[in-house]
């Protein structure tokens, strides 16, 4: 059995040092005489991640896909900014033949979402995150993924191989079901690429239009499994001030917040420092771990080794007068 891949020590990128990327192994290929094939990966823990896989194309008939080693190319962000030294085959591209044809849509379907503890429980809250492991630099280049149920945030935006974010092409929809790249007609190591995340999908659309000259279409799907606490109570008007005390070291855990659908978080203070939120993820670096910051939701990756007397305090600053403030301290 195939086991997800994860990238090197110290390399950048939200949340490298627990995403565990989908090899797709040598055998893998898709195509007009073999569109469908299933996926199985293990995961630590003897946790299995597995789904259906569909390739529909609309122009070219002998477009094929097949996984790859990261990166795709020298100027490709995943793999060579972000994300690096994953090994096995993470990235599903096309090595495109049509010649002359024009512009082809491809759609990759990722059905039947399904991961399951080593009892064979079905797993109820994970992350599935999907990365642009290609280049989306041309103006009638567009990349999209839909997912069902929950809406995209963006994960992290890795910079260009000319180090810096100024021709990142441009990211529509975000916060909804579907989010897009479209180019921007850029030099193709100019180019940045984005990475993004959604909870508990059980099926995804990954979807690109590849023309004459694209030679750098690709995409990486990630697995994180975080342990769900106990949630907030509902009614957090009463409620001003909320404590954990059940953080362990070198644990991945989704915490719920302490705010309704009404509320909005406008800013988080940590240490004295105010980060402003504008409902994308946010790192905040803390005493225990590394917290990735959603609307409704925290995920905290822990840190190998916490004193025992260690803690976090954040001040969630929402629309309403009240400050929340929630603690987390180190399992005694």
């Amino acid at each position: 059995m195939l086991h997800v891949q994860q990238a090197e020590d110290n390399s950048k990128g939200a949340l490298a040092d627990v995403i565990g990327w989908i090899d797709f192994g040598t055998q893998f290929k898709l195509h007009k005489d073999n569109r469908t094939t299933t996926i199985i990966n293990s995961l630590p823990g003897n946790y299995i991640i597995s789904f259906d896989i569909r390739l529909d194309t609309k122009g070219c008939s002998k477009i094929s896909f097949k996984g790859v080693s990261s990166p795709i190319c020298k100027c490709a962000p995943f793999g060579n900014t972000a994300y690096t030294g994953i090994p096995g085959k993470v990235v599903l591209t096309t090595p495109y033949d049509c010649g002359n044809h024009g512009c082809t849509h491809v759609t990759l379907t990722l059905d039947n979402i399904r991961l399951t503890s080593s009892t064979g429980i079905p797993v109820s809250n994970f992350f599935i995150i999907v990365a642009d492991a290609g280049i989306t630099n041309y103006c009638s280049d567009t990349w999209s993924v839909t997912t069902t149920p929950n809406t995209w945030d963006l994960l992290y935006t890795m910079p260009s191989v000319c180090s810096h974010n100024k021709s990142a092409p441009v990211v529509t929809s975000l916060f909804t079901l579907t989010v897009s790249e479209i180019g921007t007609d850029t030099d193709p190591c100019d180019t940045a690429a984005n990475a993004f995340i959604t909870l508990s999908p059980t099926r995804l659309l990954a979807e690109a239009d590849i023309n004459d000259d694209d030679d750098s279409i690709g995409f990486a799907f990630g697995v994180v499994i975080p342990k769900e606490a106990a949630d907030y109570v509902d009614n957090v008007h009463t409620v001003c001030h909320r404590e954990l005390t059940c953080v362990r070291e070198d644990t991945t855990i989704l915490y719920r917040l302490p705010v309704s659908c009404h509320d909005v978080i406008t800013a988080i203070i940590y240490n004295g420092d105010l980060h402003p939120f504008n409902s994308q993820p946010l790192v905040i670096e803390g005493n225990l771990g590394t917290y990735l910051f959603f609307k409704q939701r925290v995920l905290l990756i822990a840190n190998e080794n916490i004193p025992v007397a260690e803690f976090d305090t954040f001040i969630l600053r929402t629309n309403h007068t009240e400050d929340l403030i929630v603690t987390f301290t180190s399992y005694l």
